[in-house]
């Protein structure tokens, strides 16, 4: 993550320290990845221009052929998409699915952004799904996140994201979701389980060894 201090998490993107440790870090070859970063709209700044900070991360992550997780949360995908056309050569996966999004405008970003792959992490009933649900009462998909998850099954993985809103709210310490794990993967589970095996078999693990290139 690129947050040196707790309290950056807001405003990571105008610390000048965070490349130069990022480069030392990728370089240690003790980290294989970047993230997870948060853009908040709100908070963070417009991703229509350049940002030294927030582009050149995403250089660093081609620079040392490591993926990169966005948490990019906003009312619509327009927000995140420049930034992922601007660099169509990192291999970027979207948290949560945009969070808050339905999955129009998740397609519509991950059709503008080859580059960009989704996982469905925090949109269970606890998290994201409490207010934005994505399964019926039976643990089933809803029929337009169904449709999209069967339509884009080699871009979607799924993920625990053990981080729960009770309790203290620091990122680099444990947090009350470890306590709630069998039940962010249950949710997983079931709604997976109602999709044909080849479908559920590429989202439940096929497609995050192809992501992170885990056979080489």
């Amino acid at each position: 993550m690129p947050y040196l201090e707790p309290e950056r998490k807001g405003d990571w993107f105008l610390d000048k320290r965070v490349l130069p440790a990022a480069r030392e870090a990728l370089a240690s070859g003790q980290y294989k990845g970047l993230g997870e970063m948060h853009l908040i709209v709100g908070f963070a700044p417009s991703l229509r221009e350049y940002h030294p900070v927030i582009d050149g991360m995403l250089s660093l992550a081609v620079e040392f052929d490591v993926p990169l997780s966005m948490h990019v949360e906003a009312g619509s995908h327009e927000y995140f998409q420049p930034l992922c056309e601007r660099h169509p050569d990192v291999r970027i996966f979207w948290a949560h699915a945009g969070g808050v999004l339905e999955p129009e405008s998740v397609a519509a970003l991950i059709d503008a952004c080859p580059n960009v792959w989704i996982d469905l992490s925090a949109r269970d009933p606890l998290r994201y799904g409490g207010s934005q649900p994505i399964i019926d009462a039976a643990g089933r998909l809803l029929p337009e996140w169904e449709q999209f998850v069967v339509a884009y099954q080699d871009r979607i993985m799924v993920g625990s994201d053990p981080f729960y809103r009770e309790g203290h709210l620091h990122w680099d310490e444990s947090n009350t979701g470890w306590d709630h794990l069998d039940e962010f993967i249950d949710f997983h589970r079931k709604w997976l389980s109602y999709l044909p095996a080849a479908t559920a078999r590429k989202i439940r693990l096929e497609n995050a060894i192809r992501f992170f290139r885990v056979d080489r």
